[in-house]
């Protein structure tokens, strides 16, 4: 920072402790002309990102996550960025972000390069929000990418295991220190088979992380066309419209 504004590094450093300072004893300057969600349903009419992406999710998800769940110049670890949403939101409020993607989009050059398969990036700091907001598994496969560790694309023990390996290797980061992790994700169906991706994720999580709560996220938008309407009611069957939000914290 110092170096791109030209400052020394003391006077970078004087600077931000003074602002985190101010900003955490007045956190709600922050948070100027917004109403959180008070229940445990957040239902958000319509998408107001400003970068289009697909699975984009509400911005309003993550500036809940932020008020809830983090003070001023914490940092907010995304390994599925997006349409960069939660740079947005941290920005807006904040936040230090450290945002990352297997394949980032080229309007969004503040979003790293990085496959969490693989593990936590190397240099990431230690976060104080883990938001995770993957592909849900075959509902979009192809759509993202088409590498193989894309988790649209791997099998079902594969998206799993990562997922689990997300907060086993967080939860070793954060050593003795306190942290948020959230997860959002809806269900989905392989081979008319339903698959409550939500449930199993918290399987794997809940071996390293203690539950928080879990929040219901309605779709803005109806999400299934007329034809899988007319089978549904054909087999009578339910349709899902809606998406698991669940908090995790250490143990």
């Amino acid at each position: 920072i110092a170096e791109r504004v030209g400052e020394t590094k003391q006077a970078v450093s004087q600077f931000l402790q003074k602002s985190q300072s101010e900003f955490c004893r007045n956190p709600d300057l922050l948070f100027s002309n917004f109403a959180p969600e008070l229940y445990t349903v957040w239902n958000f009419a319509k998408a107001t990102n400003e970068v289009k992406h697909f699975g984009n999710i509400p911005p309003e998800i993550v500036d809940n996550l932020l008020y809830y769940y983090t003070q001023p110049f914490d940092v907010v670890f995304d390994p599925f960025g997006g349409g960069g949403s939660t740079i947005d939101r941290c920005v807006a409020r904040k936040r230090r972000y450290y945002v990352s993607d297997l394949s980032p989009i080229p309007a969004r050059t503040d979003i790293r390069q990085h496959d969490i398969t693989s593990g936590l990036p190397d240099d990431l700091p230690v976060p104080d929000l883990v938001f995770l907001d993957p592909p849900y598994w075959k509902q979009a496969e192809g759509k993202y990418s088409d590498r193989e560790t894309d988790l649209a694309n791997v099998t079902l023990d594969e998206f799993l295991d990562t997922i689990g390996g997300i907060a086993r290797d967080v939860k070793r980061k954060w050593q003795k220190r306190s942290g948020k992790l959230a997860l959002i994700i809806g269900p989905c169906k392989e081979d008319g088979k339903y698959i409550d991706l939500a449930m199993l994720c918290r399987e794997r999580i809940t071996k390293y992380l203690n539950p928080v709560t879990r929040i219901i996220v309605p779709y803005s938008t109806q999400v299934h066309g007329g034809a899988f309407v007319q089978m549904a009611k054909e087999k009578r069957e339910l349709l899902y419209l809606y998406r698991d939000l669940m908090v995790f914290e250490a143990c």
